[in-house]
């Protein structure tokens, strides 16, 4: 009977020890990632975003035509030495415009952009540029997942691409780097987003930047049920003729107490992340 009880205590410590020791690692594995880093750059009515992580950098985005060289010099003054990943979210000139530079003055290695035809001068100068750069062409669908060094991205959306509904075409994706996690659905509506509630996927984010530079045609209320952010970021331009933000939105976030910064007030907005924490640095610029 104690021959018993010593083997059941036995087998009993042992599950205790290799418990203790794999959370041991993977804590350990956290706390040596290196700073992650992403920046949301201020260009003015639009969306731009750097993403580096260790030796490797992502791109999401690059604003517009008039705030592009702002853009490209901000990626410049990081010492960025080349492009891993290039998102192109979908075919806005607020989103691609300042990706073109970046085409034609870097080396890109991967470009994700949607599968669908615009017929548009930027379109176009956009399409020149990514087949003159020999840049490998990706085109993602939910599900589709990328190593950014230690981060890893997951594509939320879209399931297939579709003409004439360029916002909802939008390349939704997610950036989870160790414990934390950082959401961007572009211009993607409250359709898609609905659509992304019941879609099986893990929408819980500590950063979102809103959808649609904050307008009342994106971001739900019960989408931000789902994201529940700790912080909530918007890449809009001073005194917007479109209205951005929406007032219902801005409204939705102050109820729910999730902090807001915003390019047209705070500038560009920097976070560095550990993998359990995120610094938060913003350093205002002259934009509109």
């Amino acid at each position: 009977m104690r021959a018993k009880i010593k083997n059941i205590l036995i087998i009993f410590l042992s599950l205790i020890f290799i418990f203790l020791l794999i959370n041991t690692k993977e804590d350990k594995g956290h706390k040596n990632l290196k700073e992650l880093e992403i920046n949301y750059i201020d260009v003015g009515q639009g969306n731009a975003v750097l993403i580096q992580s260790n030796d490797k950098t992502l791109l999401i985005d690059g604003g517009n035509r008039s705030n592009s060289s702002y853009y490209y010099n901000f990626i410049k003054n990081k010492n960025v030495k080349k492009i891993d990943y290039m998102i192109a979210s979908h075919y806005d000139e607020d989103h691609i415009a300042g990706l073109i530079s970046i085409l034609e003055n870097y080396e890109v290695s991967n470009v994700l952009c949607p599968n669908y035809k615009k017929d548009t001068k930027i379109y176009k100068s956009f399409k020149k540029s990514l087949k003159k750069s020999n840049a490998n062409i990706i085109y993602p669908k939910k599900g589709d997942k990328f190593n950014i060094s230690d981060a890893k991205l997951q594509i939320l959306w879209p399931n297939e691409y579709k003409q004439g509904v360029d916002n909802d075409n939008s390349i939704v994706v997610k950036l989870r780097y160790g414990n934390m996690s950082f959401l961007f659905p572009a211009d993607a509506s409250t359709n898609v987003e609905d659509q992304l509630i019941y879609s099986g996927f893990n929408l819980k984010s500590d950063v979102l930047m809103l959808g649609h530079h904050g307008s009342k045609y994106s971001t739900s209320k019960q989408f931000l049920k789902e994201v529940d952010p700790k912080l909530a970021i918007i890449s809009v331009g001073k005194n917007n003729r479109y209205g951005h933000p929406s007032s219902r939105v801005l409204k939705t976030l102050n109820d729910k107490n999730i902090k807001i910064l915003r390019t047209d007030k705070d500038g560009d907005i920097s976070i560095k992340c550990d993998g359990e924490k995120i610094k938060i640095t913003a350093k205002k610029t002259n934009k509109k």
